[in-house]
């Protein structure tokens, strides 16, 4: 009887293992994302116009720095046909006063559905008085 009781807790046991383990594997490539490297960047003072571009290196990721201080529009230009931008913005003050900004933005598919196209590929963000850098990336996530 001692046996037959150690046998079933062994076996509770290993399902739950084997429970947490798919758990963590679903969790962990739900988050995972694919970068989306050559996609052009642009930013654009406001007053005033001034523009620079750039493009997403072999991570996705696009950097702007030593910006002055003001109002800065942030774009993709020509995203994708059929996605959903999401986007995600960070914030930082360092200590010498400078603002640090982080972009993501992630492209969901979006099937067939153009209406979508263009939207949300923008966002305007505020750079503190003594200047700063936007960093940032573009990604896909690897699963839907």
């Amino acid at each position: 009887m001692k046996q037959n009781k150690f046998n079933n807790l062994s076996r509770a046991f290993a399902l739950t293992i084997v429970l947490i383990a798919l758990f963590l594997i679903i969790v962990v490539r739900s988050y995972a994302y694919d970068p989306v490297p050559g996609l052009d960047i642009s930013i654009e003072q406001i007053p005033g116009g001034k523009q620079m571009t750039t493009k997403t290196d072999r991570n996705g990721e696009f950097l702007f720095k030593d910006l002055p201080s003001g109002k800065i529009i942030i774009k993709l230009i020509q995203p994708p046909p059929n996605k959903i931008i999401k986007k995600d913005v960070k914030s930082s003050l360092t200590k010498d006063s400078k603002t640090y900004i982080n972009v993501t933005f992630t492209l969901i598919d979006n099937g067939h559905d153009s209406s979508t196209d263009g939207k949300n590929k923008k966002v305007e963000i505020t750079i503190g008085p003594k200047g700063g850098n936007i960093s940032g990336k573009v990604v896909y996530p690897k699963l839907k």
